[in-house]
């Protein structure tokens, strides 16, 4: 394949493939054999010394978080979702770009003007539905919640 010379693209799409080869192999096989961040660290004399969260360390790059699970195999084991997700969101504007495109250059020659106006309007709706969408479900703590913080 000609895309597989560019050494840009080579280097995402291996990038890519390694972390749902990785998430996979930690969803299946794994998670069963990787130990797990003790509950509680204790020093030499049996006196409690830390509880999670830890700080990222050498054994546990990304931390581990309050429930004590380590982040970095959390983040490999969600990398899967996040891939398959860009590429179903990917194909879906492919789809609809391609539909879009045909109908507004071979069919909607008479309503150009409205077609128009309409894709300008558009061009920033998408990323402000998004922002929306996300800041509505987060809770913010002491700012408020979700859309307040938007609204202010």
């Amino acid at each position: 394949m000609r895309a597989f010379r560019n050494v840009y693209f080579t280097t995402g799409f291996m990038i890519a493939a390694g972390l749902l080869l990785a998430s996979f192999l930690y969803s299946y096989w794994l998670k069963d054999i990787i130990p797990q961040p003790p509950e509680r660290s204790y020093n030499e004399a049996g006196r409690l010394v830390d509880v999670p969260p830890y700080p990222p360390s050498w054994v546990h790059p990304f931390g581990v978080d309050r429930q004590g699970e380590d982040v970095f195999w959390k983040v490999i084991d969600g990398a899967k979702y996040t891939i398959f997700t860009a590429l179903a969101v990917s194909l879906l504007r492919l789809a609809f770009g391609t539909v879009g495109g045909i109908m507004y250059a071979f069919y909607l020659q008479k309503f150009r003007f409205i077609a128009e106006s309409i894709v300008r309007a558009f061009r920033f709706v998408p990323a402000i539905f998004l922002t929306m969408l996300f800041f509505a479900f987060i809770p913010l703590g002491e700012q408020g919640v979700g859309m307040e913080v938007l609204i202010k």
